[in-house]
């Protein structure tokens, strides 16, 4: 690994501590209704949008589909969950397992129907923990349509730590995966802004396709024993070496990001609630307008072409 990426403070043989989600191997399913659906199901203590779907696809002109099913080709026991990206009639949307409650902001979507799904898709919830969990691990397997990507993430989050007492995300980890004909092991490590904060809870989610990518109809993913574990005695801490200003900080009407080399990069921006909010690809400079983003904190990652973070911080945004 590169000396710009993210560096461990410290580095020691050390056991690891693994904890058992509930139903992590996704065995245990439970059915429901929405909308004029009658049979849509999900892992017990896991989430789909297919309720969204089924509640809300009608009113932005969709016909709705299911996208999360049980499946009975699992790596180990007898069910995993399938993940289908559908076209809802012209809406494309990507199946989503996800360990918190997901709501669609139909007011917003109604009100500027071009946008993009994350700028109306949000979670709340997660799944409660007690110490600060490094790495998350899944066995999944994929056939993409085209380019098209799936996504497995991780945001660890405090309560109550934000601007006027809302969440905020402290940890967060992403992988883009890419076409596995068989049964692969996925791990998606996850980083700290600071060395000592410990979430209460954390959101991990999965997708058949990336919702900042091309989202294409028939991308089809598998997952299934799913674990968040915690390397004891490494602290994890941003590197010294900042690969790019990020300026002016607090921003009024725009935030600037700076490369100190050439290094092609993605950078990506979230509010304290998790929600990704914008993603761009660049080079040298990026500068995004903040016309439509509210006073208060946000949370971004620069990721090289490897899908390596190399640096992430917070910047401020005032009106």
């Amino acid at each position: 690994m590169k000396k710009i990426t993210l560096l461990l403070a410290s580095f020691a043989i050390a056991g690891i501590t693994q904890a058992q989600l509930a139903n992590n191997g996704l065995e245990n399913w439970r059915t429901y209704a929405a909308g004029t659906a009658t049979n849509l199901e999900a892992p017990n203590t896991w989430f789909g949008i297919d309720s969204l779907v089924y509640n809300y696809g009608p009113l932005a002109g969709a016909t709705p589909a299911k996208v999360l099913f049980k499946d009975s080709s699992a790596k180990a026991g007898t069910y995993a969950a399938k993940m289908v990206t559908t076209d809802l009639s012209g809406f494309v949307v990507p199946g989503i397992l996800v360990s918190a409650r997901p709501d669609f902001d139909i007011a917003a979507y109604l009100a500027n129907p071009g946008g993009s799904l994350t700028d109306y898709l949000s979670y709340s919830g997660g799944t409660p923990v007690t110490q600060r969990y490094t790495e998350l691990s899944a066995w999944v397997k994929y056939t993409p349509v085209g380019s098209d990507e799936a996504v497995a993430s991780i945001l660890a989050v405090k309560s109550g730590i934000g601007a006027g007492g809302k969440d905020s995300v402290i940890g967060s980890g992403s992988l883009n995966i890419v076409g596995a004909a068989n049964y692969t092991k996925i791990t998606v490590p996850v980083t700290y802004l600071d060395a000592t904060t410990v979430p209460d809870k954390v959101i991990i989610s999965f997708s058949s396709s990336d919702l900042n990518g091309t989202i294409t109809n028939g991308s089809v993913l598998y997952v299934d024993e799913i674990n968040i574990s915690n390397t004891t005695s490494v602290k994890t801490l941003l590197s010294t070496n900042t690969m790019a200003d990020v300026f002016p900080n607090p921003a009024v009407n725009e935030v600037n990001f700076r490369m100190r080399n050439q290094q092609e990069v993605s950078l990506r921006i979230y509010g304290m609630n998790g929600m990704l909010l914008n993603s761009t690809t660049f080079t040298n400079e990026a500068r995004i307008a903040t016309s439509a983003m509210s006073t208060g904190t946000y949370f971004y990652q620069l990721v090289d072409v490897k899908n390596q973070k190399i640096q992430q911080g917070k910047f401020n945004i005032v009106k």
